[in-house]
């Protein structure tokens, strides 16, 4: 996947996710804003089951190569809220 495509998918992803958060944030305007610092994502929460869901749907029949299979699981480690109930 070209490594615009997968940047493009991350964010989709990123937004989606944090826009179902508790509490809702937009991801995209406080990453423009530069507003997020610190443990910023701990303050948001969404279900392990809810944030896989929406990866397979942006994933979907894609088939991603190892290196973009690991570079999506760090982009989700280190930036998609906290799991919760």
């Amino acid at each position: 996947m070209r490594r615009d495509n997968l940047s493009d998918m991350v964010w989709n992803i990123l937004q989606d996710m944090y826009a179902e958060a508790d509490p809702p944030m937009d991801f995209k305007v406080e990453c423009a804003a530069d507003r997020l610092h610190g443990e910023w994502y701990a303050r948001h929460v969404l279900s392990e089951e809810r944030q896989q869901a929406i990866i397979k749907k942006h994933v979907g029949r894609k088939r991603l190569n190892r290196l973009d299979q690991s570079a999506l699981g760090m982009a989700m480690l280190n930036w998609s809220p906290k799991y919760g109930e």
